[in-house]
């Protein structure tokens, strides 16, 4: 169990590499890979994940809901800054 998903920059939809994505109240981030892809084991919960790249606007989804079995998809979807 756990997430697993996609950063993408939101205007041109490619996948976004070495995004960071923490999730609260857990002291242990992970890095997107080359294509915006992202795996993070988690025990089942409800949590908040929080998405930030230099040149975007950072990006925290709430209530994440993560159930035994397959991975919970989340994808994201980042505003580059003006």
């Amino acid at each position: 169990s756990g997430v697993k998903g996609f950063v993408k920059d939101s205007i041109t939809g490619s996948g976004l590499e070495n995004a960071t994505i923490s999730v609260a109240g857990i002291n242990h981030n992970i890095t997107t890979g080359r294509f915006g892809d992202f795996y993070r084991l988690l025990v089942p919960g409800t949590y908040n994940l929080t998405v930030v790249l230099t040149g975007y606007m950072p990006l925290t989804v709430t209530n994440v809901v993560v159930k035994e079995g397959p991975a919970t998809e989340v994808d994201f979807s980042l505003r580059p800054h003006h």
